[in-house]
């Protein structure tokens, strides 16, 4: 299953965005969660996804996330999550390797 995101992952729309899709979570086997869409992502957005992760794996879920924005490469960077994120992360919008 696929499932988009939309404009943001942050403090403000996590909430709601936990709402719909915690359920869609614990009905599929497998996610594919698409940042496409996302054009901002703060620390709150962050917990979110690793607690997607953490959900998942509680469940022996499959998900990843693809189309990354350049933003969450950054926080990934400098709240050292690479190690966490990285069997999860199948794309981004950035270069991992160039993004400061």
């Amino acid at each position: 299953m696929k499932y988009s995101f939309e404009k943001s992952l942050t403090f403000d729309t996590v909430p709601q965005i936990m709402a719909k899709v915690a359920p869609l979570l614990q009905a599929n086997s497998t996610i594919d969660f698409d940042l496409t869409s996302v054009a901002h992502i703060d620390s709150a957005g962050v917990a979110f996804l690793l607690e997607l992760i953490r959900l998942s794996q509680a469940l022996n879920h499959s998900i990843c996330f693809k189309h990354c924005p350049a933003n969450l490469v950054r926080l990934e960077k400098i709240y050292q999550l690479e190690p966490v994120l990285a069997n999860y992360i199948k794309s981004t919008h950035a270069s991992r390797a160039t993004v400061a």
